[in-house]
């Protein structure tokens, strides 16, 4: 399965951002511990993942068009990629660019 990369813009306060488009939802859930550098926002009716840097400012924005249940997310290796549960099914979205 395939994501949808949002574009990169700083924002005042997660939720109230216009450069979102939409406002995170109700729903939204956050993801955060000691290994990570950012903060990941699963925002289920909205269908993507919302990530910010430490301070509040949008890094990007991964969009699941297809998605019809997005339940939870996880980070694997050193912050390199992104998994996303949809119902019984697992999106694997690289973080880190590949080196050329």
């Amino acid at each position: 399965r395939h994501a949808a990369v949002g574009r990169r813009d700083s924002i005042g306060a997660p939720g109230a951002a216009p450069e979102l488009g939409t406002p995170l939802s109700k729903d939204a859930r956050l993801f955060i511990n000691d290994a990570v550098k950012r903060l990941y926002v699963l925002d289920p009716p909205q269908q993507r993942v919302v990530v910010y840097d430490t301070t509040g400012t949008l890094s990007k924005q991964y969009v699941f068009p297809t998605a019809r249940d997005l339940r939870d997310l996880t980070i694997g290796g050193k912050e390199e990629t992104l998994y996303v549960l949809d119902g019984t099914a697992v999106y694997k979205v690289p973080l880190k660019e590949p080196k050329t």
